[in-house]
C-alpha cells in the first residue's frame, strides 16, 4: 500500500494506491481541519490505523518548506504546522519512508504527469489561499519550480495578509480572505462581490504571466473547481487587460482536488520504480 496525504488550508485528504501500477487510488479519505497540531495529526493516524503494509507515503502541504524538505518554515494557512519535523514524524508513526512537498509542486507534477500537459505551463491554487508553481520544459524534460505567487504584493497600504505583509494576492482575493471580509463562503458570494474580486485576480495573473510568460494557466483549488463561470469572467478579461503579451489561456485542473494525491504517486511510481 503506498499514501499520498495532501494537507491544505481546510482540509487533509488522503489517497490509497494497492501498487505502484495502480491508475487511480483506490480510495480517498478525507478529515476536516481542527487547525490544532496534535487533534489534527492525531485524526490522520486514527484513519490509517488499520492500515497494514504500508510501502511508501507522500506528503503535500501548503507553505514553504525548509531546504531539506522536513518542516514548514511558513503557513500563513497551517501555522500549527510550522516548525514541526513532519517528515521524520510520519515516517516513525507509519514506519516507512516518507517524502515532504508543497503542494501545489505536487499538484503541477500531477497535472503535468496523469493529465498529460507537454509544454510549459503555470499550475495555481485558488482555494483557502493562492499558491502556485512553474512546469518549464517539454514532459519528458520537465522541471517544476514551488513558489508563493499568494505573496506577491498588489496593494501595498490594503489590508494585511497572515504571512505578516500587506496587500498579498492571497490576502486581496484568498478564500479565507473573502470569507472574512465578506462575512459569507465565496461559494454564497454573488456576481457584483465577485466583479471586485476579480480585478485582483486579474493583476495577479498578469503579474505571474510577464515574469515568466506561457501560454496556459491550470487553476485548482475549490474557488477555481467550485466557480468555473469566475473564471471564464476571468480568462475574458484577462484577454482585454493583457497589453504586453498575448494573454494566456485559463484551464480548470483537469485531476480536480485530487492533483496533489496523483502528483505524489507520481514522484512515488518515479522513485520507486
Amino acid at each position: 500500500m503506498y499514501l499520498v496525504l495532501d494537507i491544505g488550508g481546510t482540509n487533509c485528504r488522503i489517497g490509497f494506491f494497492n501498487d505502484l501500477n495502480a491508475k487511480k487510488p483506490s480510495k480517498v479519505e478525507y478529515i476536516k481541519l481542527q487547525h490544532d497540531f496534535d487533534k489534527d495529526w492525531q485524526a490522520i493516524l486514527d484513519t490509517l490505523q488499520h492500515i497494514k503494509g504500508i510501502n511508501g507515503a507522500v506528503m503535500a502541504i501548503a507553505g514553504a518548506l525548509d531546504q531539506d524538505r522536513t518542516k514548514l518554515i511558513n503557513s500563513p494557512h497551517l501555522p500549527v504546522f510550522e516548525g514541526i519535523d513532519i517528515k521524520n514524524r510520519l515516517s516513525d508513526d507509519l514506519s516507512c519512508k516518507v517524502e515532504v512537498f508543497n503542494d501545489t509542486y505536487l499538484a503541477a507534477l500531477g497535472e503535468s504527469t496523469v493529465a498529460r500537459y507537454t509544454d510549459s505551463f503555470w499550475y495555481l491554487n485558488w482555494g483557502s489561499g493562492i499558491g502556485g508553481s512553474l512546469v518549464k520544459g517539454k514532459r519528458t524534460k520537465r522541471k517544476i519550480y514551488a513558489a508563493e505567487p499568494g505573496h506577491m504584493v498588489l496593494c501595498p497600504r490594503a489590508e494585511a495578509c497572515e504571512c505578516g505583509q500587506k496587500g498579498c494576492w492571497d490576502a486581496m482575493a484568498g478564500g479565507k480572505s473573502l470569507q472574512r471580509r465578506y462575512g459569507k463562503s465565496p461559494s454564497e458570494l454573488i456576481l457584483k462581490q465577485w466583479k471586485e474580486i476579480v480585478p485582483f485576480m486579474i493583476n495577479g495573473l498578469i503579474n505571474i504571466s510577464v515574469v515568466y510568460p506561457t501560454e496556459l494557466i491550470i487553476m485548482g483549488g475549490g474557488i477555481a473547481l467550485n466557480q468555473p463561470e469566475i473564471i471564464d469572467l476571468i480568462a475574458h478579461k484577462l484577454q482585454d487587460s493583457m497589453k504586453i503579451l498575448p494573454a494566456p489561456r485559463l484551464e480548470i485542473a483537469k485531476l480536480g482536488d485530487l492533483a496533489a494525491i496523483y502528483g505524489g504517486f507520481a514522484f512515488m511510481r518515479e522513485e520507486y520504480n
